[in-house]
């Protein structure tokens, strides 16, 4: 007998085909996938998987989210890789091939189906970013190349009844998994699974920043630029100069942070400053990059 879902987290890597094929896998479900609806998942499933191809390669994929230029929040979870994962969306893609033009029948379990959902959401994103390319364009142009407004509405539409048709087959499959196995392994696999989903949206699938998300960075970032006008000030007075202008001030601090992001700062950068604000050395080296660029008066 197969060995259980949950024990992949813990199953070396070359021994998760061996142990779990895919055409013995007792918690599969069969069911039968149209043409249409190959037509919406296909193109999201073979996205996410040359995009992991590439990921592999060169170490980033062109869908990433931009983690130099805009770096997440301390602390945000930006998921967990595992490769068992991996390797069933990979085999599942390699299952799939055969079948993107015309559909057929599948044996998919309740993980397989919702990468087949993860895929209908991701292509209906790549159709509505192809729709902004062609915001230009003439209204008869977008017409023909069914980019136009109601178009899109109607993809949108067509990818939530596929989605719908996956989750009623989601159902099943976890039933079928429950019937075989206890509620616990259940928990355990579904909480990789979201953890590896977030990996996912943030390294494959990544197509524009998130309002939630950039705002949330935005008051971020200007936190980080009072907290370090604030060391700066007292540095400055500290050393005997008179305080400069606001602005300017500022204007030299978001300096300060860019050439700490571009790794010119050494150790004593701007994240060093806000973890120890009064450390001497650190304020020192500030103090310095600040004079280089501001016209600094002795205090009278």
């Amino acid at each position: 007998m197969p060995l259980l879902w949950p024990r992949l987290a813990i199953l070396p890597l070359q021994r998760i085909q061996r142990d779990l094929p895919v055409d013995t896998d007792p918690t599969a479900i069969k069911l039968r996938l149209s043409k249409s609806q190959m037509a919406i998942i296909w193109p999201g499933l073979d996205l996410i998987a040359k995009n992991y191809f590439m990921h592999v390669s060169t170490g980033e994929s062109p869908n990433s989210y931009p983690f130099r230029t805009l770096p997440l929040p301390q602390g945000y979870d930006s998921g967990t890789w595992r490769q068992e994962f991996m390797d069933r969306i990979v085999a599942l893609w390699k299952r799939l091939e055969p079948k993107k033009k015309l559909g057929g029948r599948v044996r998919l379990n309740f993980i397989e189906l919702r990468v087949a959902a993860l895929s209908a959401r991701v292509t209906l994103k790549l159709k509505r970013m192809e729709a902004y390319g062609a915001r230009k364009w003439s209204p008869e142009s977008k017409r023909r190349r069914r980019l136009d407004r109601p178009a899109i509405v109607k993809f949108g539409v067509q990818t939530q009844r596929v989605i719908q048709s996956l989750e009623r087959n989601m159902k099943k499959a976890n039933r079928r998994f429950l019937s075989m196995y206890s509620q616990s392994e259940f928990r355990t696999l579904s909480k990789y699974w979201r953890s590896h989903l977030r990996w996912i949206r943030f390294h494959l699938t990544f197509f524009k920043s998130h309002r939630s998300l950039t705002g949330g960075y935005r008051k971020l970032y200007q936190l980080q630029i009072d907290t370090l006008v604030q060391i700066a000030n007292e540095a400055l007075l500290a050393d005997g100069y008179e305080l400069p202008d606001s602005r300017e001030l500022r204007r030299a601090i978001r300096l300060f942070i860019q050439s700490s992001r571009r790794g010119r700062r050494g150790s004593y950068n701007h994240r060093f400053l806000l973890e120890h604000p009064s450390n001497p050395l650190g304020r020192s080296r500030l103090v310095d990059f600040i004079e280089r660029r501001l016209e600094l008066k002795e205090a009278s």
